[in-house]
């Protein structure tokens, strides 16, 4: 089903051709089947070759790879501009994009966690033409940047020192090679590498996402096995460990059919290990956690946090030993950030007024500025600052401004909603690192929660990323925040509060069910949040808010304190999750 060893794409090189097919018959389809093997190349017109019994295919030559630029000067990247034909354009650390490339890939030859630095520095008209050749589980970072079409590669070669011919990562099973790439420039992807004698198969999406998680899973179950045995090479796993790595591969294997749909072709543990024997002597160790074994372990924490089984028991069990993630968690303490960590809302309320001013914001001539008793309504019916913005305007008519009259489009309306925010985070982060102290009881109750191995301590604010770590930084603390399990901004979810997606995200995060959550909130918006997401709620009102305490009894609150307490403290760890209870108790 589109594994690496389909028979519905052709392998490098190898174009079934009958045997009285003459060769220009045959060259009529190669611009768009052929996978070019350099190693097998010939540099004339191209002969045929058998392949397998009753098979003959046809070899051809490469032609030259197009002007690139290529970012990273490593191994990988140096190996790539040797296969071009001296007109590259290397791009290495610290350097800015070279302008005058205005067209053909941008191969990414960098570690993964400078990805988003990457993509920041590139052109945006450019950006579609990057090219991914990073090992791991891009999916979710591709979808989050708007990336998900570009190319991709599945590097299999190896290069043991800087400037070294490559190594293809050919095997005996499948000694045609296994790299791959697919997207807008996999073929020029396979020019390029053809040319340094290195094969590479294009494939479409589907085909290439079977081949994707076959290395990912080769990545994850041999690195994970090996640091389970200090020392042990990819080949002492395969050799000594199998059974073990074999048990853990089918784990892999099952679970990503069961959960991501993806079916592989028949043989893969004998494949990976295939390429094991491969590279042999390559070290084993736990790294790029968020990239490799972390997806992995982010599907094993949703499905607890839905209250199914774990997928991956035996994955799970490894990280934990070997200390990568802690345990799943038995309960979860969620903070709202504004009015909760920090009585903000009214340093929100003299930022937004601010930021009005700056823009000269009228409706029918009179300046727009909010009050005390109006920003209370506010902030307990809208969450985040933009939609407070578009729900104040669309009901009390959209303001002329400094710039120009009443913006006529919702492109235009939202641009004047970016600029006001924008203007308005610059003045809340100076008003907070000059006035923000964190409500009492706050600090105390997160290093109680934090100190247990069984609670889980998050952070789940509606504030824009800008503004909220601003005040985390400064208020909570960067070695405290450190210890934090999840740390969301309003930026990280496309809905806001009271929609309860950014509790639900955080709860598949950490691997808890609802019902074991507790979270504390101060406005209405966020109870409704909470409740809507099925978990329990505290709310420690702020000084400017004017709903009484039975009216967010009623809206569901577990509880409603005036403040969580120091001395004497009011909620406690302790009595919020007993080490003897199975849900979180709450009696204030």
């Amino acid at each position: 089903e589109g594994g690496v060893d389909s028979p519905r794409y052709s392998r490098e090189a190898q174009i079934p051709v009958t045997c009285c097919c003459s060769k220009m018959q045959a060259a009529t389809t190669l611009s768009n089947t052929i996978a070019r093997g350099g190693r097998r190349l010939l540099h004339q017109h191209g002969s045929a070759a058998r392949s397998a019994p009753g098979r003959t295919v046809l070899q051809v030559s490469a032609s030259a790879a197009m002007p690139s630029v290529i970012i990273g000067g490593g191994r990988i990247g140096t190996a790539l501009e040797q296969m071009g034909d001296g007109r590259d354009v290397i791009v290495r650390r610290g350097q800015p994009f070279p302008e005058h490339m205005t067209e053909g890939p941008i191969y990414v030859c960098t570690r993964n966690d400078v990805l988003d630095d990457i993509v920041a520095m590139t052109p945006e008209n450019r950006r579609e033409d990057l090219v991914f050749m990073q090992n791991g589980m891009l999916e979710p970072w591709l979808a989050a940047k708007g990336l998900e079409d570009n190319t991709q590669c599945l590097i299999y070669m190896a290069v043991a020192k800087l400037g070294d011919q490559p190594t293809d990562g050919i095997t005996d099973l499948n000694p045609e090679g296994l790299t791959a790439a697919t997207g807008k420039w996999a073929t020029e992807v396979q020019t390029r590498l053809a040319a340094g004698s290195m094969s590479c198969k294009v494939l479409d999406m589907t085909q290439f996402r079977v081949s994707m998680f076959e290395k990912l899973i080769w990545i994850c179950a041999f690195m994970h096995v090996g640091a389970r045995h200090p020392g042990a090479t990819v080949g002492d796993v395969e050799a000594s460990h199998t059974e073990e790595v074999e048990d853990l591969i089918h784990e892999l294997v099952n679970g990503t059919t069961a959960l991501e749909g993806v079916r592989f072709d028949h043989g893969v543990v004998d494949r990976l290990k295939a390429y094991a024997r491969s590279v042999a002597h390559f070290p084993t160790a736990v790294k790029e956690l968020q990239w490799r074994n972390g997806y992995f372990h982010s599907l094993s924490k949703r499905e607890i946090s839905r209250g199914n089984p774990d997928p991956f028991p035996l994955h799970t069990a490894g990280l934990v030993e070997l200390k990568v993630v802690r345990p799943f968690p038995k309960f979860a303490l969620l903070f709202d950030c504004d009015g909760v960590i920090v009585e903000t809302e009214e340093l929100h309320r003299l930022a937004y007024n601010e930021s009005f001013s700056a823009f000269d914001l009228k409706i029918d001539g009179v300046p727009v500025e909010w009050t005390v008793d109006y920003y209370d309504i506010l902030q307990n019916t809208v969450g985040g600052g933009k939609p407070k913005m578009k729900w104040h305007f669309g009901r009390n008519g959209w303001p002329t401004s400094k710039d120009g009259g009443v913006p006529a489009s919702e492109a235009e309306q939202d641009a004047l909603v970016d600029a006001l925010q924008d203007r308005k985070t610059e003045a809340y982060k100076r008003i907070v690192e000059s006035t923000a102290e964190a409500r009492p009881g706050v600090l105390r109750l997160m290093d109680e929660a934090l100190d247990r191995e069984d609670v889980a301590v998050a952070i789940c604010s509606a504030a824009t990323k800008a503004g909220f770590l601003k005040v985390v930084n400064s208020i909570v603390g960067q070695e405290r925040l450190a210890r934090f399990d999840q740390i969301i901004a309003g930026d990280d979810v496309p809905r806001k509060k009271p929609d309860p997606l950014i509790y639900n995200l955080v709860r598949e995060r950490l691997g808890v069910t609802p019902d074991k959550c507790v979270v504390v909130e101060d406005s209405l918006v966020g109870l409704r949040a909470a409740k809507s997401a099925h978990m329990k709620c505290i709310i420690t009102p702020t000084s400017s808010n004017s709903t009484p305490p039975d009216e967010f009894m009623r809206e569901g609150a577990e509880a409603v304190v005036d403040v969580l307490g120091d001395s004497p403290p009011v909620v406690t760890a302790a009595d919020l999750f007993p080490a003897y209870a199975s849900e979180p108790v709450i009696a204030y």
